[in-house]
């Protein structure tokens, strides 16, 4: 991917109503978490840093990207640091973490073991500290989208939840997200199907993003005191057992 590619990857991340969405899904997470003033935070797979806005209200933030223009990307518009590193073989200090986040990044195809990177994660946990997981849901759903995205798979909610616990981990919730837009995404992949396009490359800024935003909003804010039963997407949250 061209820098200039990615530079429209981070600008869509800005205002596009999933990324804004998966913001507020994020930041509703952590309010409900017991963490320390100066928590210690960890982004695996953290691309052009999209999320670090919402994960410096909690905390000390550093990243984990391998491509060197996405650490390129992050460092120019976010004061974070941000490591190179391959999850496949990462070495992270152990109990040095209050969270580590790995968000929609365990579906691409460059990962090779997923459950070896979430044991990997889990051990750079402190004790009590919190291991926060998203990603896409429903592999009957796998269609031109995924694989532009070069995604390996899409996961079943208890897939996933036995993969974390296989890797050491301990479920404290499991829920789906992007509820209020489950319906408008299952009949843009049975369209992409046929017609062998993105629908996503088509979104623009406008008045259904900001509807779609709103809607997103009004989620996130149920994400705090409920699961949610149906979505395109997982969430976990986990400690280490």
């Amino acid at each position: 991917m061209k820098l200039e590619e990615y530079q429209l990857m981070a600008d869509q991340q800005r205002w596009h109503w999933w990324y804004s969405t998966k913001r507020a899904y994020l930041d509703q997470v952590l309010s409900t978490l017991k963490l320390p003033p100066s928590a210690k935070i960890l982004d695996l797979g953290s691309g052009v840093g999209a999320n670090f806005p919402v994960l410096r209200r909690f905390g000390q933030v550093e990243g984990v990207e391998q491509s060197t223009l996405g650490r390129q990307l992050s460092q120019k518009n976010h004061p974070e640091k941000v490591k190179a590193g391959d999850l496949n073989t990462l070495t992270l200090p152990k109990n040095h973490y209050d969270v580590i986040t790995i968000l929609d990044v365990l579906y691409h195809q460059a990962i090779t073991d997923d459950t070896a990177v979430l044991r990997r994660a889990l051990l750079g946990l402190r004790k009590g500290g919190y291991l926060i997981i998203t990603d896409c849901a429903h592999p009957w759903l796998f269609g031109p989208h995924d694989e532009a995205n070069m995604a390996r798979q899409r996961y079943t909610l208890k897939e996933l939840q036995s993969k974390v616990e296989s890797a050491g981990g301990r479920v404290l919730r499991s829920s789906y997200l992007f509820g209020f837009s489950f319906p408008l995404f299952i009949m843009a992949r049975v369209a992409d199907r046929f017609s062998g396009k993105t629908s996503e490359d088509q979104a623009r800024p406008g008045f259904l993003n900001t509807v779609l935003q709103s809607f997103g909003q009004i989620e996130a804010r149920l994400l705090k005191i409920i699961n949610l039963p149906a979505g395109s997407s997982i969430l976990i949250v986990a400690k280490k057992k």
